[in-house]
């Protein structure tokens, strides 16, 4: 199982993702708010990798 989620954040879209590739994203006109949903969307889909550490990282996706 993964120990972090690594979230990201381009051009309005927002992407939290797990070590193994499983991720989720959230369109918002805020970093902030995309991330939040982000959260709850990946809690529902993928339960076995919820992690309350996530890593912020500033890059292309």
């Amino acid at each position: 199982m993964a120990a972090y989620l690594v979230y990201s954040w381009q051009d309005g879209l927002g992407v939290l993702r797990d070590a193994y590739g499983h991720k989720v994203e959230s369109r918002s006109g805020s970093p902030y708010t995309a991330e939040s949903a982000c959260r709850q969307l990946f809690q529902q889909r993928y339960p076995q990798f919820w992690s309350d550490e996530v890593r912020f990282v500033d890059r292309k996706h």
